[in-house]
């Protein structure tokens, strides 16, 4: 039964429900709209400090091993670029108010790059490359594509910054980096991926990761994903699951494409245990510490405590799983240091993490 409320009876409601019986103070809207508009410029801030520690943290990883990156090597200037419009139109006028440049402007540096020894600064307007200026709108799909020609087959990029008012033409040396794109998600979502090409982070992740080498740790792992190129044999996988599907359609059975999510989902956890192995070499080839490393696992069990639970049913192997796993590499890496072996992962490495039914002194944290 449809119970409707005649419009007249709802000031009466309004009146007779309970209010709240402390005098509150006049909210002055002035003042609360500065704040809102500093409280947005912070978010700005917040964002690009992510962004700066994502880009320098990732540098030393990406090119330590770019030997290990096959053909998704490239040549790079090593800084990072932003602007304003990078935030959107809903926070353009925020992130101008922060201090981003409406124009491409550096924002990180990471040390030890060729853009350091240049002596590139954080701020610095980039204005021309070679003999291309850069116009004053509209640029962004035209300066990556100068970016990109310019640098090809050169050891070097003339580029020219404004600094304090004053035009600088610097040489900028190319860094040979694993030629993986870094990309930063405003999002909550604690999550961190690959696809192949790109390695993604949210905000969310990069709040949970306490120092740069938790964070390093997540950067080895995503990028080794893309290196073991987990994603293509994953979509190879679905395809072989896709013919069975085409089959029963043509018997008149709609699948809904069960086959090729059973398909795609096959090694997963061989292959996220594959990626904390062989990530955890690219993050010690970065110079990170890497004996803290399967303390993140405990951490992530903290944001998602159902990852704790056994991995049978899972594309994922549980935390303390993958805590013991990369204890054993740590100890691995550490012992072909000391006997002067090569530090590289084994060949035909299997995940067989073997987890305590008791946990011992060191796991009661």
């Amino acid at each position: 039964m449809n119970i409707k409320i005649p419009g007249l009876f709802l000031p009466v409601l309004f009146l007779a429900s309970c209010a709240p019986t402390s005098k509150l103070p006049q909210v002055d809207q002035a003042r609360a709209e500065a704040e809102r508009a500093k409280q947005y410029e912070l978010v700005i801030l917040d964002h690009l400090k992510a962004w700066k520690r994502l880009h320098n943290t990732a540098y030393p990883v990406l090119r330590n091993n770019a030997d290990a990156c096959g053909e998704r090597v490239g040549k790079s200037y090593s800084f990072k670029i932003l602007s304003a419009d990078h935030f959107g139109k809903d926070l353009k006028k925020h992130a101008l108010s922060a201090g981003v440049s409406e124009r491409p402007y550096v924002v990180a540096v990471p040390k030890g790059s060729s853009a350091e020894r240049a002596g590139i600064h954080e701020k610095d307007v980039i204005v021309a490359i070679g003999e291309w200026r850069i116009p004053e709108k509209d640029y962004h799909k035209s300066l990556v594509k100068q970016l990109k020609d310019q640098s090809e087959n050169k050891s070097s990029l003339p580029m020219t910054f404004l600094r304090d008012g004053t035009e600088l033409e610097i040489d900028v040396p190319l860094d040979r980096l694993c030629d993986f794109t870094l990309v930063l998600q405003r999002k909550e979502l604690v999550n961190a991926f690959a696809d192949g090409k790109r390695i993604i982070f949210t905000t969310g992740i990069m709040n949970l990761l306490r120092d740069d080498d938790e964070l390093a740790a997540v950067i080895g792992h995503e990028m080794a994903h893309n290196t073991m190129e987990h994603n293509q044999k994953g979509q190879a996988n679905a395809a072989i699951g896709l013919v069975f599907d085409l089959l029963f359609a043509g018997i008149g059975v709609n699948t809904q494409g069960a086959f090729s999510n059973a398909t795609g989902g096959i090694y997963s956890q061989e292959y996220e245990a594959e990626a904390d192995y062989v990530g955890l070499y690219y993050m010690y080839h970065g110079g990170y510490d890497i004996e803290e490393a399967p303390t993140v696992w405990r951490r992530m069990s903290i944001s998602s405590p159902a990852s704790i639970k056994d991995s049978v049913m899972s594309s994922h192997p549980s935390s303390p799983e993958r805590f013991v796993a990369l204890e054993d590499t740590v100890t691995e890496i550490r012992r072909k240091v000391e006997n002067g072996e090569p530090v590289v992962p084994n060949e035909g490495y299997e995940f067989n993490a073997t987890v305590p039914e008791t946990p011992s002194e060191t796991g009661n944290q």
